[in-house]
This record gives C-alpha cells, structure tokens and sequence, in this order.
C-alpha cells in the first residue's frame, strides 16, 4: 500500500527505473521510515487501524437478523438440492443391469 502511494515520488525522483528497481527503490524507503509509521501502514495493510484494541479484534456474534437470513438462505439452498426421483428404467436396461452384476448370460 504505502509503495502504490509513493510509487509516483520514485518515479519523479527517477524516471529511468525499470518496474523491478522502482520496487527496491520502494523497499529502500520504506526501511527507514520510523518504525510507528511503518507500523501504520503495517496495520493499513492488514485492514485495521491502529488503535484496535483485542476486543475489536474478537468475532461478533450474529444478531438475531442475520442469523435468521442465514438460516433462510440456507434452507433455500437445501431445497434445490433435494433429488429428484429418478425415473425407472426400462425392462431391457433392468435385465442388462442385473445380469452385468450377476454375471448371468
């Protein structure tokens, strides 16, 4: 992230680097940041802030809402799975079938 934000410093700075060295040159620079403000982007990058206490970070229950959707969702989704009820076969494939497992000529 902070690379795709700096990108077009580097580039000002040197327009002759190659997509590789406009990376090292990146790297470069993001080394001697101090190490709050690489842990600010650090923590950007992860998706967070940077003040996320540990109970932020915990999992959220659903609420009764949502856990009802889901349940509904769910449902919907069983019902177009059920099977369908096969046909029956016709007496020729039900002879051939069962003298390929019997071994019956």
């Amino acid at each position: 992230m902070w690379l795709e934000e700096n990108r077009a410093n580097i580039l000002t700075d040197n327009p002759d680097l190659n997509e590789a060295e406009v990376i090292k040159e990146g790297m470069s620079r993001f080394r001697m940041l101090t190490s709050e403000e690489r842990m600010v982007w650090t923590e950007k990058a992860r998706g967070g802030s940077v003040g996320d206490s540990a109970e932020d970070k915990k999992r959220k229950r659903p609420t009764a809402e949502e856990d009802e959707e889901k349940k509904s969702q769910e449902q919907k989704s069983e019902d177009t799975n059920v099977s369908k009820k096969s046909k029956p076969l016709d007496p020729s494939t039900n002879n051939r079938l069962s003298s390929f497992a019997f071994k019956q000529s």
